[in-house]
């Protein structure tokens, strides 16, 4: 399945792709592996007055990115220096990328060049 996207108007919107953990929207990339955290994430990407796509609420409001909780396992670890026995530990599990989400909203119309 992958990534899920909603398009929140009309219009033209930013390319998204992804490789592995990386999202790219429109030339913005997020990690999303180093991004992830126990509880959700969300974050808001807007154009800043050069017109590349940034994080924050700086300008011309483009997508928010909602990054699922970190997901972990138990697995063995080294064993007790007393029983012998392994250790648990958790595991940090990779970014579920279908329960990532992004939100996206059309860029605004570019003026006209002809003369």
């Amino acid at each position: 399945m992958g990534i899920e996207i909603r398009h929140q108007t009309q219009g033209k919107h930013p390319k998204v792709g992804t490789d592995g953990n990386l999202l790219e929207i429109g030339g913005h990339q997020i990690d999303l592996g180093d991004r992830q955290r126990q509880q959700a994430v969300t974050l808001d990407l807007s154009l800043d007055h050069d017109g590349q796509i940034v994080e924050g609420g700086a300008g011309w409001y483009v997508a928010n990115v909602t990054i699922p909780p970190a997901h972990f396992q138990e697995v063995e670890g080294e064993p007790d220096p007393t029983t012998g026995e392994p250790l648990l530990q958790l595991e940090q599990q990779p970014v579920n990328l279908d329960l990532v989400v992004v939100n996206l909203w059309a860029l605004p119309a570019q003026p006209s060049t002809s003369s």
